[in-house]
């Protein structure tokens, strides 16, 4: 139980994350080193309300952002992928 309650509290994160900053986790992550102060910080500021880790997309509509989509436990890779597609669905 205590992992499916932090596996989803992860999840909410990164969904979070990627709708607050209008794009994916993934690439949150691949550009954290431009201002890494902030992506230290965040987590004091916010917690566990936004996690720039691999898993997060926005969801958009009409070039507009309406939600989340944040998954995890699988790799980095697979969890972006697997948000990408469920975001494609919606």
């Amino acid at each position: 139980l205590k992992w499916l309650t932090n596996n989803c509290l992860s999840m909410r994160a990164k969904a979070m994350a990627a709708a607050s900053f209008k794009r994916s986790t993934m690439e949150i992550t691949e550009n954290k080193d431009a201002n890494p102060l902030l992506w230290f910080s965040l987590p004091s500021v916010v917690p566990a309300q936004a996690l720039p880790s691999p898993g997060g997309v926005p969801i958009l509509k009409d070039g507009n952002v309406i939600g989340g989509l944040g998954l995890g436990g699988g790799s980095p890779v697979e969890d972006h992928d697997c948000a990408l597609a469920g975001a494609a669905a919606v």
